[in-house]
């Protein structure tokens, strides 16, 4: 086996749900985030930099203003969890039209190894 095959940089994505209409994180959900977050962060592979991102209903200002609202509220907290770290959070919201209800209630934070920045992921240079 190549050792790009033997390396795993699993776990580098969280999905963080709301329930309802709900724009406020739930304790779970806090107390999973941070969980998941510290062990990235102060892991063997750290954190380079962090993009939180979520789908609103395309069209529809309302949803736009929900999803809006629930990532920013993701985006404080791992910017809180970042301070001192200097570590870059950036947002993205989306519209789009999916028959999946449940894309609507999901915002989704991935991170970027720091071995992104000197290439060195898994023993050698990414391919892309």
């Amino acid at each position: 086996a190549s050792p790009a095959m033997a390396c795993s940089l699993a776990g580098l994505e969280h999905e963080v749900a709301f329930q309802g209409h709900e724009v406020n994180l739930s304790a779970a959900e806090i107390r999973s985030l941070v969980d998941w977050y510290v062990k990235r962060r102060d892991g063997s592979l750290g954190v380079l930099e962090v993009t939180v991102f979520a789908l609103s209903r395309k069209g529809d200002a309302a949803s736009e203003r929900e999803t809006r609202k629930r990532t920013a509220a993701v985006v404080d907290l791992v910017r809180s969890l970042s301070e001192g770290h200097s570590i870059p959070v950036e947002s993205r919201v989306t519209g789009v039209i999916t028959p999946r209800e449940e894309a609507y209630k999901t915002v989704v934070v991935t991170t970027q190894p720091l071995c992104v920045k000197t290439q060195s992921c898994c023993g050698g240079p990414i391919q892309r």
